[in-house]
């Protein structure tokens, strides 16, 4: 898989840090919390994204997986939201999202000012191997409160992060790879009147997202073929 990209490189004091997007804006694609109870920590997350999309969100989290010291950033947070919104989240903003590897140890609050200083970056295209989204075992019979590939959810700057390691990037990267493969078939089966959606996180045997306090955080991703600005 091959997807075009900008990176740029950004020196805050001592520290120089890689950022990668999309070459584009991602114009159909957009991020909502649903908060219950708790807004700085939400139960799930809401995404929707159209077909184009889904390509790039599933190849730039490939990138992720194998891009241990780069931020991989998916810029939403102007994006016009869907018709089908759901209640709980109208009248949000869309939240960008960025990707990173728990190693680099970034600051989230560091990030406004990185993304200040993003400029136009440097055009590239980069390569995605399939190794990127290779499941992970989830037979393993380890309790998932002593197991750290997990993801981490976190909030900064109008900018939800992942954080975490290889292998939990490759676990939910392959339900991304299986909604490219499925969705398709699966719409034109039912002539199109539906959406396909996956959702990460949200297995009960192994609740792979997690927030530093409380429970797990589950993602809902809608592929959207026909979507329509609301």
């Amino acid at each position: 898989m091959r997807v075009r990209t900008r990176i740029s490189m950004v020196r805050l004091g001592s520290r120089e840090y890689r950022v990668i997007r999309p070459a584009r804006p991602l114009v159909r694609a957009a991020l909502y919390a649903e908060p219950h109870g708790v807004a700085t920590e939400p139960d799930s997350l809401a995404m929707f994204v159209g077909r184009v999309e889904a390509v790039l969100l599933t190849a730039l989290w490939g990138l992720a997986t194998c891009s241990p010291r780069t931020l991989v950033h998916l810029p939403m947070r102007h994006a016009a939201p869907p018709t089908d919104l759901p209640q709980a989240a109208s009248g949000q903003s869309s939240l960008d999202l960025v990707l990173l590897h728990h190693r680099m140890q970034f600051p989230l609050s560091r990030w406004k000012q990185v993304r200040a200083h993003l400029g136009a970056g440097r055009p590239h295209t980069a390569s995605v191997p399939p190794s990127a989204f290779t499941m992970a075992d989830r037979g393993r019979a380890r309790r998932w409160a002593e197991d750290r590939d997990h993801l981490r959810i976190g909030f900064a700057a109008e900018t939800v992060f992942v954080t975490g390691s290889v292998p939990a990037f490759g676990q939910e990267g392959g339900s991304l790879r299986s909604m490219l493969d499925e969705a398709g078939p699966y719409l034109k089966r039912i002539d199109g009147r539906h959406h396909y959606c996956v959702e990460l996180g949200g297995h009960d045997a192994y609740p792979w997202f997690r927030r530093r306090r409380r429970h797990s955080t589950l993602v809902h991703i809608q592929y959207s073929p026909r979507w329509q600005a609301g």
